[in-house]
């Protein structure tokens, strides 16, 4: 049996991987489990995690982020803190592979914490870009961590191997 973590921070991320979370979370082959994190758990942004829970995904991991403190950019705080948090997570559930999508800060944080336990990482999303934001180069990191790449286009796919 192959256990396959799941990383989501928001509604965008989880509405795009959300019939491959239930697939995984529906076969007996496979032990998913999924951490949350980011607007899924913010009442400003809806708290999110109500649609997961109506999904009825199994083993969820809630990371609570205090984005009070993101007022005068402390991305590098949140994005140390998402490491230590989801170290955590992994080495209590050590899944053999996580997926991860797109190019969010907290997905690179969550990315280095697998990579740094020796976790397949499996990427949606890498070559494509984000013109004149930092999700740009967050999204490259995540894209070299990798071990499993799932592009989009040809186009995104040529862009991914030019990075190498």
């Amino acid at each position: 049996m192959k256990k396959i973590t799941f990383f989501s921070v928001g509604r965008s991320d989880y509405g795009i991987m959300r019939n491959i979370i239930l697939s995984a979370n529906n076969d007996k082959k496979i032990k998913s489990s999924l951490i949350i994190t980011g607007s899924h758990l913010s009442k400003f942004f809806g708290e999110t995690i109500n649609e997961i829970k109506n999904d009825k995904i199994k083993d969820i991991y809630k990371i609570k982020i205090n984005y009070i403190l993101k007022k005068k950019d402390q991305t590098n705080i949140q994005i140390s803190f998402l490491i230590r948090e989801t170290e955590k997570i992994l080495k209590k559930i050590t899944p053999d592979y996580v997926v991860v999508l797109g190019d969010r800060y907290e997905m690179l944080a969550m990315s280095i914490a697998a990579f740094n336990n020796n976790i397949k990482i499996i990427h949606f999303c890498g070559g494509s870009e984000t013109l004149g934001a930092k999700d740009d180069q967050y999204r490259k990191c995540i894209s070299i961590l990798a071990n499993y790449h799932f592009v989009e286009t040809t186009f995104h796919k040529k862009k991914l191997l030019d990075i190498g």
